[in-house]
């Protein structure tokens, strides 16, 4: 059932993106063309004003919509026209969904979706937990989204907002732990952290055959001090190899491959242009129509980890069709440093399913499982 809501929902992005109107629709153009078909695919009634409730007033003013069941408002959402800066609208759908006590609410201008927890702490844009564009996004993964987010059936099992919290922890805690990170690392150099000092003088010693004093090792810290120390800004890594991007084209598209700035958890073991090749080879209408937003690989072999979490997402299921998982284990074999049967060892599917939708970088992650 789930995959025929999802076939649904890329059948009809599908159709939107190809609209060449879409950007110039008004507001009340893109309600009637995008929201409230998206709206009856999540299996709201959207002619049922007791259920999708239009112009909904609250303390003198409106909100677009509020979703309703049983008499109680679930879920709020404000619509604006395509171009319109989201964010300038934030407080106001803000304030509506705190003062009624509404734990989902949603911002759109048709293309661009952001879902909000409004009874959270901080600033509005910290409640902010997903966004979703139909046009950049792949198709799948944004049908998805809709699905754990805003479908009726979620919302009214209250799943929709266990997701929500799902995906709004995920984010705060990366976010978190990634700022104080550098932090970290200069409280252990700065302070002569004991366990470093005598990691440097175990280290010395393999290699020499002398191992320092912890005063040598001390003076070494002391003197290098300036390289080691991080900025508090959090920034990736320049990868040590000199960056480049390459093209190379198919009579189909033609392809760039930008260099990903970190050392990635897992790496081709064939060239680019094989891997691209092999990932053609899978003859899913769905994934190939999804797979230009979700591979991202660049020319030194490194290869993201949403990406590797996406095809083995396929090779689990192959949504469904034994001979696209069969095809899809295949290529992941054919193509990565490290085969399915050991990564899906090591690696849980519903924590892959999760991982290759979040942004950001999550390699340290996936390099932590694939250690253990």
């Amino acid at each position: 059932m789930e995959q025929e809501k999802i076939d649904e929902l890329c059948s009809l992005m599908g159709r939107l993106k190809s609209n060449p109107r879409l950007k110039n629709f008004d507001e009340a153009a893109t309600k009637q063309a995008v929201v409230l078909p998206l709206l009856r695919s999540l299996g709201w009634d959207t002619s049922n004003v007791d259920e999708v409730y239009p112009e909904y007033s609250v303390e003198k003013k409106r909100v677009d919509y509020a979703l309703r069941l049983q008499g109680r408002n679930e879920f709020f959402l404000e619509v604006k026209k395509p171009g319109e800066e989201l964010e300038y609208h934030e407080e106001q759908l803000l304030n509506y969904s705190f003062r009624q006590g509404v734990k989902l609410a949603g911002l759109t201008n048709g293309i661009t979706w952001l879902f909000y927890l409004p009874l959270k702490e901080g600033s509005w844009a910290e409640r902010k937990f997903y966004a979703v564009d139909i046009i950049e996004q792949g198709i799948e993964d944004a049908a998805q989204r809709f699905i754990d987010i805003l479908s009726r059936q979620n919302v009214e099992s209250r799943e929709a907002f266990r997701n929500a919290e799902a995906i709004y922890t995920s984010a705060l805690k990366h976010r978190t732990f990634v700022e104080k990170l550098p932090e970290a690392w200069n409280k252990i150099i700065t302070e002569r952290d004991q366990i470093l000092i005598e990691l440097l003088a175990d280290t010395t010693e393999k290699l020499c055959g002398f191992k320092p004093t912890s005063e040598d090792v001390s003076k070494f810290l002391t003197s290098q001090q300036s390289s080691f120390i991080l900025s508090s800004r959090s920034e990736s890594p320049l990868p040590l190899r000199r960056p480049r991007t390459i093209s190379y084209e198919t009579k189909e598209e033609r392809t760039t491959l930008e260099p990903i700035s970190v050392d990635t958890a897992v790496h081709l073991k064939v060239s680019p242009e094989e891997a691209l090749k092999e990932l053609k080879t899978i003859s899913h209408k769905t994934f190939q129509d999804v797979l230009r937003g979700n591979w991202h690989a660049d020319d030194f072999g490194n290869v993201k980890a949403q990406s590797v979490c996406w095809l083995f997402c396929w090779a689990k299921t192959g949504m469904k069709s034994k001979k696209t998982a069969i095809a899809s284990k295949e290529v992941f074999n054919k193509i990565f440093d490290i085969g399915y049967e050991d990564f899906d060892k090591k690696v849980d599917h519903k924590w892959a399913q999760e991982a290759r939708r979040r942004p950001g970088n999550i390699e340290s992650e996936l390099t932590s499982l694939l250690r253990d």
